[in-house]
């Protein structure tokens, strides 16, 4: 199925199997559970504390990290639901237990948030360099301006440019 409701479950053998790789490969049974281990070992119990603790180790949702625990039957059944019952694991809470670290920037992150990705960019520049395509072209086909776009050619020249003269350096 295309679109799935809430109470629907994944009937089909490839949507299980996806579902289960991803979860195993971005949340392995054995280091996960080793992880939850040595941090229970210092709070006692499962704790929001501990959920973003893990979350952030393995960087994935907090959601992600408590549904996982209670998959791998590390934490009872339920638990993500009573801690959304109970305020849930907010952004407060997660600035609270990780500081200046909850700010921290994910580079593809910011990639994604860019209006033309780097490696677009790149290729974006390649096609003008090799004239295959103009400045309008490019700015159309990407649907940006032509100011931003120039702007972005304009910085890729100069970063070639500091490059070339990099090279230029004797032995």
């Amino acid at each position: 199925p295309e679109v799935l409701e809430d109470d629907e479950k994944f009937l089909s053998r490839d949507e299980r199997y996806a579902n289960a790789f991803g979860r195993a490969f971005l949340t392995p049974a054995e280091s996960f559970s080793e992880s939850f281990r040595q941090l229970k070992e210092i709070t006692g119990k499962t704790t929001r504390r501990l959920i973003i603790l893990l979350a952030q180790q393995y960087n994935i949702s907090r959601q992600a990290c408590g549904l996982r625990l209670e998959e791998l039957g590390l934490a009872k059944k339920g638990t993500w639901a009573w801690f959304e019952n109970n305020g849930g694991i907010t952004d407060d809470h997660v600035r609270e237990v990780m500081g200046e670290m909850a700010d921290r920037h994910d580079p593809a992150k910011s990639d994604a948030d860019r209006t033309i990705s780097h490696r677009l960019s790149l290729m974006a520049h390649a096609a003008w360099k090799r004239e295959l395509m103009s400045e309008g072209q490019l700015a159309e086909l990407l649907k940006v301006g032509r100011v931003e776009l120039r702007g972005i050619i304009d910085q890729i020249e100069l970063e070639e440019r500091d490059t070339d003269e990099l090279l230029k350096l004797p032995d």
